[in-house]
């Protein structure tokens, strides 16, 4: 079998993180993959998104090579910038390119969740061929726990995303949860990993109990992951978010607002999602109260969810079980 995969994968983004990490597992399987833009002996295509070259996607659909799709999240908080800025065109033609290829050059979609599933179908109507989901997976070889940290009484919370600034809720959550956290009687640290814009710099600043580590080398994340506790998110509506499957793998549960699809990666008792209850889709603020009451409950029995935390990545995330699942995908529409 010989993939093909275009595209670079260069960059700290999540398509480009998963396109290194699945390239990598597909050669350990001995299954060929290609990265440009061929029609030679190629049996199937994977697009991670879309791309821009129509003109080899009509090529591709000549020679009757299958096509599948890889989908997560529709373009939204455009909605909130001004209709002068250069992301607001660049998102709305980015979601025109993806709705073209899913509705005439998709012969099979893989979701990376049901809420991303749910979205799309919602937005564009039903899938014309099959579809199905499939989770993202950790490489385990990479993030894995470190010496149990001994109890005490000082907690330590981390947040890692690639950019914690897409929404200023990103990096206000983990700050005023540390806050109010501090204000009830627990001794708590916080630690943020990510880039951020200057209005985000300034405010983390005001907080003398956290420690801002910028953008680190993905190969660093989880040095930093270990010597923490718990693991605070702070997206809105992600999609499949890798940083909390990477904290998990760790054995950090995790806690965040019950949005996207993160109640669909915390399960079987490694964490805790708690309702943010006001309109997350127009940016609301949350019930900051939900997630200090969550964080509270794992920290009282930290070893359990913990230990439930590696277990979930073991037995639903794993970088090999996401490669078979593509795999079988792959079986199906050669």
């Amino acid at each position: 079998m010989k993939v093909c995969i275009p595209g670079s994968n260069q960059g700290i983004g999540g398509p480009n993180s998963f396109k290194r990490n699945f390239i990598k597992q597909l050669t350990s399987l001995g299954i060929d993959v290609d990265t440009g833009f061929s029609t030679a002996d190629i049996d199937v295509v994977l697009l991670v998104g879309g791309t821009r070259n129509i003109k080899w996607l009509k090529k591709i659909r000549r020679s009757n090579i299958p096509i599948v799709q890889r989908l997560g999240p529709i373009n939204w908080l455009h909605k909130y910038t001004p209709i002068t800025s250069k992301h607001k065109w660049m998102s709305i033609a980015r979601n025109s390119l993806l709705f073209k290829i899913r509705e005439n050059f998709a012969d099979f979609v893989v979701y990376q969740s049901q809420f991303c599933k749910n979205w799309w179908t919602e937005v564009r109507g039903p899938d014309k061929n099959d579809n199905v989901v499939i989770y993202n997976g950790v490489d385990t070889t990479m993030f894995n726990p470190g010496p149990r940290r001994a109890p005490g009484s000082k907690v330590r919370l981390v947040s890692v995303e690639g950019n914690l600034s897409y929404t200023p809720q990103v990096y206000k959550t983990p700050l005023q949860v540390t806050d109010l956290l501090n204000s009830a009687g627990l001794d708590v640290e916080l630690t943020l990993v990510g880039d951020i814009n200057k209005e985000g710099l300034d405010e983390i600043y005001l907080h003398d109990r956290t420690e801002y580590l910028g953008n680190i080398p993905h190969s660093d994340v989880r040095d930093i992951l270990i010597d923490h506790d718990l693991f605070v998110s702070g997206e809105i509506h992600p999609a499949c978010p890798n940083s909390p499957l990477e904290a998990m793998a760790c054995g950090l549960p995790v806690v965040g607002f019950d949005t996207g699809a993160l109640s669909e990666l915390i399960i079987d008792n490694s964490g805790l999602c708690a309702a943010y209850e006001s309109n997350a889709w127009k940016l609301e603020s949350p019930n900051m109260d939900n997630l200090v009451n969550a964080v509270l409950k794992v920290t009282n029995d930290i070893s359990y969810y913990s230990d439930n935390a590696l277990a979930n990545i073991q037995n639903n995330f794993t970088l090999g079980n996401m490669t078979n699942e593509y795999v079988k995908v792959f079986q199906t529409v050669i």
